[in-house]
């Protein structure tokens, strides 16, 4: 590649962490760098540029807002491909760690131990807090790490440890019925004195134990593991096998298969944000750009393809449950939320998911895009991909990280939260110890941060319990939360809460 010389006009303005325009003075570069005539490149990871029309200068240099980087292929900011330095899996027994710059994976792999499977970048005995008998008379709870079991409770004499109930029974029984050992076999009552069998007996070709019988695959041939792992009702094996996922996939879908399929890239021949401060035209297949870029002006922000007066906008910062069960409904959940969002440019949105991304149980550590990089359906694209459904929800924990860390979340008081939430949530403790924290930690958003707070029930088999305790406690006006089971249903529910979300001017959202 030339060397070209970069030079740089007092005049010419610069998008910067937030996306307000600064000006960067008067400097000249010499970089290595090729580019053809209004074409964007990446000076560096964190910043990007436009080629002159004459193709021998800079015409302008943005820095990529915070959380983002410079895409070499492109030269746009977009987000990272994967947290940078944070490990992941690259199969079901190696470990694969993120890149600094978040662009890619690193090719080293490590190997788990003999015994060891990989689950959310580590390597783990066991799913974390899961319970299920090691012995006749011993339940055990797998470590928070996953590192192994440890006994929390010995059965007593004449008890008999049950992995499906994670209890301890009576061993005595009458008559022949049978008792479900584990998901594919079963014990045999052997009269009221001898009790249940020494022997474990498997469950016939495609079957399950369940409720003392074995039957047919309840969920069908297929279904998703809490790991993120596709089950398979295996023939040898009479119940369910988990197998691993290729790497950058995950169980989704119904019926339930490896690699969710991803979400349109951008709406065919629509115009988008190509990054904060410039508008690009989706080509016919959704799936790339048109040539060209039309750039926004001084203090305006690009949202879902128009130059909006970043002046006085307002702020709303999405929750969304990402555990396993939502797998089946992703790409629906992902419909419903870009619906809503592009419907009101004027907004600043935000996106966290929770559980956090590459961990079973542990709340998030900083949104996935920040206040106001929720603005294209690109974007919102390429994080519910890179992101696919894993672990449990523990969304107790994730109100409670949200309110230890509101700016980082929400920023200053009057931003918005709204809650997606799939039913009852991962709960250590009993219920109504964590009711208590859930509404506890609800109403410190509301009444110490300035934060309403709505809440959104999806499907919610459980009931709308949990989500109806946000709800009133949010000081958002919601009574009761609104059950959704689509997109369309998504998208209505939370058009609601936004028109009611002021701007900085107590206006209300068109």
């Amino acid at each position: 590649m030339a060397a070209v010389g970069l030079a740089l006009g007092a005049a010419v303005g610069a998008c910067v962490g937030d996306g307000a325009p600064a000006d960067v003075g008067d400097a000249t570069w010499d970089v290595e760098i090729a580019c053809a005539p209004g074409e964007r490149v990446c000076i560096d990871e964190r910043t990007s540029a436009v080629c002159s029309p004459g193709g021998d200068r800079i015409d302008a240099r943005l820095a990529c807002p915070t959380g983002l980087v410079c895409e070499a292929a492109s030269g746009l900011c977009r987000l990272p491909f994967c947290e940078a330095g944070a490990p992941g899996c690259a199969d079901l027994t190696h470990i694969q760690v993120c890149s600094a710059d978040g662009r890619a994976f690193e090719p080293e792999l490590t190997a788990c131990d003999p015994g060891h499977s990989c689950s959310g970048g580590r390597c783990m005995v066991c799913l974390p807090d899961a319970l299920t008998c090691t012995s006749d008379d011993q339940l055990s709870r797998c470590s928070p790490d996953g590192s192994g079991w440890e006994v929390v409770e010995t059965c007593a004499p004449g008890m008999l440890c049950h992995s499906p109930s994670a209890s301890c029974i009576s061993s005595e029984c009458d008559g022949e019925s049978l008792l479900c050992a584990s998901p594919n076999a079963y014990r045999v009552c052997r009269g009221p004195e001898a009790g249940w069998s020494d022997a474990v007996f498997a469950c016939n070709i495609q079957e399950i134990c369940t409720g003392g019988a074995c039957v047919p695959c309840p969920d069908g041939p297929t279904r998703c593991a809490p790991d993120g792992r596709l089950e398979v009702c295996d023939a040898a094996h009479g119940g369910y096998v988990a197998q691993a996922c290729p790497p950058m996939s995950a169980c989704g879908g119904r019926p339930a298969t490896c690699g969710l399929p991803p979400p349109p890239y951008c709406l065919a021949d629509a115009p988008d944000c190509a990054d904060a401060s410039a508008i690009s035209q989706c080509n016919g297949s959704g799936n790339g750009w048109q040539p060209g870029l039309t750039f926004c002006g001084l203090g305006e922000r690009c949202s879902f393809g128009a130059c909006i007066d970043e002046a006085c906008l307002g702020r709303v910062m999405l929750l969304v449950e990402g555990s396993v069960r939502m797998a089946p409904d992703w790409e629906h959940i992902f419909a419903g939320l870009q619906a809503a969002v592009s419907a009101t440019p004027s907004m600043l949105y935000g996106l966290t998911f929770f559980p956090r991304h590459g961990s079973a149980t542990e709340p998030p550590s900083f949104p996935q895009l920040p206040l106001g990089h929720l603005n294209g359906t690109s974007v919102l694209a390429a994080v519910f991909s890179a992101h696919p459904p894993a672990g449990t929800p523990s969304l107790v924990e994730a109100m409670e990280r949200l309110v230890e860390q509101r700016e980082l979340f929400l920023g200053e008081p009057g931003a918005a939260l709204v809650v997606l939430v799939g039913g009852r949530p991962h709960c250590q403790d009993d219920d109504e110890t964590c009711a208590a924290a859930l509404m506890s930690a609800t109403r410190r958003l509301h009444e110490q941060g300035g934060v309403p707070v709505y809440a959104i029930p999806w499907r919610a088999e459980s009931g709308t319990t949990w989500a109806d305790l946000i709800a009133r406690a949010g000081g958002g006006g919601q009574e009761s939360a609104p059950l959704v089971a689509d997109a369309d249903s998504l998208r209505a529910a939370l058009d609601a809460i936004v028109a009611g979300v002021p701007d900085c001017a107590g206006q209300k959202s068109p």
